[in-house]
């Protein structure tokens, strides 16, 4: 049984909302909602359903091959990544915490500068949005080529612009 159908849709969906608040940062209309805490959980629950989509999405893509498949993967795996870096930045508070406890104290306080190293570039409002940017896009075309792979090219008005600026025929 092909789990991959069932299991992508909602990282998917986490994943674009997550970065729809990144880009366009709604705490400036709706002051009321705790945008960091609801921000973080879209973005960490879609990036662990990003995984098991990939994982199910290597089973299903086996069977299958070709130009359009492999674009698929790799999308994916780029989205995947753009996303895991925000995730990291996330988790910076926590590898800070854990990381005095548990390493010696030389290490700790290379953890430490790397980390801090890190948070500066993604503090950085232009870094974020434009990596935001660019893992939406990915997503978006990792989508339209997984509607191609099962509905064909007629179904997504844009799926033959993809095909055409990727160099994919079928």
């Amino acid at each position: 049984m092909d789990l991959h159908p069932l299991v992508v849709h909602f990282p998917i969906a986490l994943l674009v909302l997550w970065s729809v608040v990144e880009i366009i940062r709604p705490a400036r209309w709706f002051s009321h909602v705790s945008w960091g805490s609801a921000s973080a959980i879209m973005l960490i629950a879609g990036f662990v359903g990003a995984f098991a989509a990939l994982t199910t999405g290597d089973i299903a893509g086996e069977e299958m091959g070709g130009d359009v498949v492999c674009a698929h993967e790799t999308f994916a795996q780029l989205a995947t990544f753009l996303y895991g870096l925000f995730v990291v930045d996330v988790m910076i508070p926590l590898v800070l915490l854990v990381s005095g406890r548990v390493f010696s104290s030389s290490i700790a306080n290379g953890v430490t500068r790397a980390a801090r190293m890190y948070e500066r570039v993604f503090q950085m409002r232009g870094v974020r949005v434009l990596l935001a940017l660019v893992a939406l896009i990915a997503i978006t075309i990792t989508g339209i080529l997984g509607g191609i792979l099962v509905y064909g090219v007629e179904i997504d008005p844009f799926a033959p612009i993809v095909l055409s600026l990727l160099g994919i025929s079928l």
